[in-house]
């Protein structure tokens, strides 16, 4: 037994679909485009609900046949695109990222890549749009979904159609209040795992037990109003927004308010039921599926950032490939009668056993280290530095807090010292540099994702510049070190510069404030870039940036420069400038006879790699460059 299909619903999806395309090819205007993933979790709470409740009410449910369909629907196509991505990870991605990727197509085949990007990646991190599997996060709490609920909801429903309701709205009042304390006590638990997303399922399966809304006086206002509120969390969100939390009531609402009211016959139904959305809404799984693996390999390839041909093409060709899996995949396994690719019933074995075949061959990947035999003894030992150990060197978890830990796990010992360095992860990294250079010992004040500015209007880092100004009314440092990764922060830098350096001087008038601006970055890593170039740890090697890369760091540059210009006793230094001639930067850093790439991912110093930048910095603020502190030409 079916439920009546709704075109509105197909356009709906349209809405959620194109924004998160729009978000990862990083288009202006779309920053919080990522939304669109929560209003497709509406979207299935209502469906799958709409459809279990139906034929629980009739006697006609079938657990068998339920898990049979949902196979029908997601499997074919996600084994498809999963498929294509392993001859071409294994072509361009490096063995320790091709391992990497190994374990990713393990845990989708096995419904966990959640919990695999939870562990490995944070969505918003500056190249988790290189994983071409990041998006399956998504797919899998959908999948986890669909294999506790159905169960649930059987067990449920024998009680009656208030229980049942209220059942779902304890659930996801319980799960909204978690996600509440999660975001700020565990933010990466809080945005992959399902416990902290079963509020916005729950949400949409409240919806199938509305009653009709048709005529509602109010109705066509109110569907209106939903889309307003999805587009409005769609332009003004971004990255820096605490999510999931109250903030996704905008696009969850957005959505419960066209489910409910966006029926036949009121504006946003007749738009969303225009062929345009309509048709991208048919195709919007596929669509999903296609285009972070194309962006991810494009990111993976390019030598610059890419240009706005380059985007356009990769958009279409997510909706060419989208149309033809469409077409040629989805549709003959879910067709009714003769069109059927497979008889009822006959499905599910087989795609199980073809899900633990794509596991095995995921652990088979990472098991053989992405299977490195081509690479040189040299090229191991640098590629060896991803895994760099930096706990102890960072004071990780003391005084680097991690994105668990709020400012009451600052350890006493942080605040022991003359200078202080206070900042991001970014901070933490030259605070070893400092410390080996500076008398007098340094205090260190370092925050994953918290730029020491009180301005991004996070609460957890809120209370961690809160105690940095508490140490500086007791430390009375000589030195201040201000120093993030700038260009990852969306700030109006100006106001949040005044603000902070007028709270420091309310406290510190006389110290001397160092701005210190953005280390060199590579993409995907140093690492990565050393070996492709073959390159080696010679000592003085530099290795190119990209071009766009550069530009957007020195713009960054320039935006905290203007910001504290002319500010009293307050200078800017840029470690670009110290460490980069055009766009070949330091690459390489010995010290005590080990030598090490200047950082070990993307951006992070080794331990070389900060003393070496810290020595060029003390040289520029003391004034007394030498002619070590030329950058050599690139070998």
């Amino acid at each position: 037994m079916g439920i009546a299909y709704r075109r509105e619903i197909d356009g709906l999806r349209a809405i959620a679909v194109i924004p998160v395309l729009l978000f990862h090819a990083d288009v202006p205007y779309f920053s919080g485009g990522y939304v669109g993933v929560d209003v497709f979790f509406v979207v299935s709470g209502y469906l799958i609900t709409s459809l279990i409740a139906a034929e629980l009410t009739s006697g006609r449910f079938s657990l068998f046949e339920f898990y049979e369909r949902r196979a029908r629907r997601i499997l074919p196509a996600l084994l498809l695109v999963v498929l294509c991505c392993i001859p071409f990870a294994w072509l361009f991605m490096q063995p320790a990222d091709f391992a990497s990727f190994g374990k990713s197509v393990s845990a989708t085949a096995l419904f966990v890549s959640n919990f695999h990007f939870w562990r490995y990646s944070g969505y918003f991190d500056a190249f988790a749009g290189r994983l071409p599997l990041l998006h399956t996060w998504s797919l899998a709490i959908e999948e986890q979904f669909y294999l506790v609920f159905p169960i649930a909801l059987l067990l449920i429903f024998r009680f009656g159609r208030k229980a049942t309701v209220v059942s779902i709205a304890l659930v996801g009042i319980a799960s909204f209040l978690l996600g509440e304390w999660a975001w700020r006590n565990d933010p990466l638990a809080n945005f992959y795992l399902a416990p902290t997303r079963a509020w916005e399922l729950m949400a949409g399966a409240l919806c199938a037990f509305a009653p009709e809304m048709t005529k509602r006086r109010y109705g066509s206002a109110l569907a209106a109003m939903g889309l307003v509120m999805i587009l409005v969390s769609v332009f003004y969100y971004d990255p820096a927004t605490p999510f999931p939390s109250a903030y996704a009531l905008l696009p969850v609402g957005g959505a419960v308010l066209i489910i409910l009211f966006a029926t036949k016959g009121t504006p946003t139904a007749i738009l969303l039921s225009n062929p345009v959305p309509v048709g991208i809404g048919l195709i919007s799984y596929s669509l999903y599926l296609w285009h972070q693996p194309l962006f991810a390999f494009a990111g993976i390839l390019a030598p610059a950032e890419l240009s706005g041909w380059a985007i356009t093409g990769l958009l279409g060709l997510s909706f060419v490939l989208a149309a033809l899996t469409w077409r040629f995949v989805e549709r003959p396994f879910r067709a009714g009668g003769a069109g059927r690719l497979m008889p009822q019933g006959r499905l599910l074995a087989p795609a199980t056993l073809s899900l633990i075949l794509l596991a095995g061959i995921g652990t088979t990947i990472d098991r053989a280290d992405g299977f490195d035999y081509w690479l040189s003894d040299q090229q191991r030992e640098i590629m060896a530095f991803k895994a760099y150990e930096r706990s102890g060197l960072y004071r990780e978890r003391s005084c680097f807090l991690d994105l668990d830990q709020g400012a009451e796990e600052f350890s006493p010992d942080c605040a022991a010292g003359q200078s202080l360095i206070w900042g991001d992860s970014h901070a933490a990294a030259l605070a070893p540099g400092l410390r080996a250079k500076l008398p007098g010992g340094l205090a260190q004040f370092t925050a994953s994702r918290c730029p020491p500015l009180d301005a991004n209007g996070d609460p957890r880092c809120a209370a961690i510049n809160q105690a940095v100004m508490a140490s500086l009314e007791t430390g009375h440092y000589q030195r201040i070190f201000i120093h993030a990764d700038w260009a990852a922060h969306r700030l109006d830098y100006k106001s949040a510069f005044q603000a902070t350096i007028d709270a420091i001087r309310r406290i510190s008038p006389d110290a001397p404030i160092y701005i210190i601006g953005g280390v060199p970055q590579w993409r995907p890593t140093l690492p990565d870039r050393m070996v492709g170039a073959g390159q080696d740890l010679q000592l003085g090697m530099t290795t190119r940036v990209d071009a766009g890369l550069l530009s957007w760091l020195r713009d960054s540059d320039r935006r905290v420069a203007d910001a504290v210009d002319g500010i009293e006793n307050t200078s800017f230094h840029s470690l670009l400038d110290l460490l980069c001639s055009g766009d070949l930067c330091i690459s390489a850093a010995q010290h005590d006879g080990i030598k090490e790439p200047l950082s070990w991912d993307h951006a992070h110093l080794t331990k070389s790699g900060s003393i070496l930048v810290a020595k060029r910095l003390m040289t520029s603020i003391n004034g007394t460059p030498s002619a070590s502190d030329h950058v050599p030409p690139a070998l």
